[in-house]
């Protein structure tokens, strides 16, 4: 009966820590902001609101600042981010740095846009 009462407690935290290293712990906070993508030279430029909407310009043009713009939503599970737009949705995975996706069969990135003044 001791041994029980010594080894269950152990038990119990041993199981919290491998239940809380299970659960994505990036909060959807970490993903708002500017992203950016170059898709076989074409820049891609991504906008994600904390409200789960997002914006984009997919650039033919970028001195100008003119190309096709993109709307739709958002959703982050802390692992996984999918974005939902009218032509269908794209799935990229969340390292803590980039996200990483297919399209096309190509591996592609988006990274966060550099800030202004920032190296």
């Amino acid at each position: 009966m001791r041994k029980l009462a010594v080894l269950l407690p152990a038990a119990l935290v041993l199981a919290t820590m491998v239940c809380a290293h299970a659960e994505p712990q990036e909060d959807v906070a970490d993903l708002t902001g500017d992203w950016t993508m170059d898709y076989f030279g074409i820049p891609m430029n991504f906008t994600f609101h904390e409200d789960g909407t997002c914006e984009g310009l997919i650039a033919m043009d970028i001195q100008a600042d003119e190309g096709n713009d993109f709307a739709g939503t958002w959703e982050f599970d802390g692992a996984t981010c999918v974005i939902h737009g009218e032509d269908g949705d794209a799935s990229f995975t969340w390292d803590g740095e980039k996200l990483t996706g297919v399209m096309h069969n190509t591996e592609v990135f988006l990274l966060r846009a550099a800030t202004a003044g920032v190296e």
